[in-house]
């Protein structure tokens, strides 16, 4: 997939787009490369958001 800005996507999008990786990492054990290549995010952004998730939980994200 093509690298996207995430900054670029509405609110709700971004949310979307968070969740799914989240789920992703948990259902499949994704790496973060893996993870990147499939929702077009940059690996730095998918590592914070799993940060926060484990730290936060879902809702923090």
């Amino acid at each position: 997939m093509e690298r996207i800005d995430v900054r670029s996507l509405t609110m709700e999008g971004r949310q979307m787009l968070r969740q799914m990786v989240v789920r992703l990492r948990k259902q499949s054990g994704m790496s973060v490369k893996e993870l990147a290549k499939v929702s077009g995010a940059h690996p730095t952004t998918i590592k914070g958001w799993l940060a926060r998730a484990r730290t936060e939980g879902e809702k923090g994200l």
